[in-house]
């Protein structure tokens, strides 16, 4: 058994070294996913990105550094909480397409610790964090952008799911004509 759980962990190890995410239409983008598979390969983290839709779209009326920034603060903030995950197999999976609705969405899962009860009940707040001083500004720029555009943010919470704990999904209106004033945070149990 022993024999069988090292095979396991190098075969881990090599998916995890030898991962490249797939192109999402942005070489920035793609630069900054390649960076955050090198930073999760650091921390032991699964991590994989699934692009449904590439981000170009976005870009009729975000600018470049907004979708960047968007997408780049939820991946970093998942890889460091899968890096944080108690069993040591972090675990984190980034979508990036149109729902169902025709609004971009950006779905990140990752199996680390839930988000405490007193960062989510001020979720979007500059200063709130659990890292200390001179943080806990990049989820309150992302509410502040999605906000700025008619989008959302929704936390879920996967109470049943055997490989992740948690969900941020980020909804973007496809066409600025479609913009509404939704905005805001909310925190979902599934």
């Amino acid at each position: 058994m022993q024999l069988a759980n090292e095979k396991a962990e190098e075969i881990r190890d090599r998916i995890i070294n030898g991962y490249e995410p797939p192109d999402t239409g942005i070489s920035t983008l793609n630069n900054t996913l390649k960076n955050h598979a090198a930073m999760a390969a650091k921390e032991h983290v699964l991590y994989r990105v699934v692009v449904f839709t590439r981000v170009e779209s976005l870009l009729h009326f975000m600018k470049l550094r907004e979708v960047v920034r968007l997408i780049g603060d939820l991946s970093r903030n998942a890889i460091r909480a899968a890096g944080a995950a108690a069993n040591g197999h972090g675990a984190v999976e980034v979508y990036l397409g149109f729902n169902e609705y025709g609004d971009y969405e950006i779905c990140v899962y990752d199996n680390g610790p839930d988000f405490p009860p007193h960062i989510l009940a001020a979720l979007g707040e500059f200063g709130n964090t659990t890292k200390g001083k001179d943080h806990g500004f990049g989820l309150a720029d992302t509410v502040k952008l999605l906000d700025d555009y008619g989008g959302d943010f929704e936390v879920v919470k996967l109470e049943d799911d055997p490989e992740f704990t948690k969900c941020v999904r980020v909804t973007l209106p496809e066409k600025r004509s479609q913009k509404k004033n939704r905005g805001g945070a909310a925190l979902t149990t599934k």
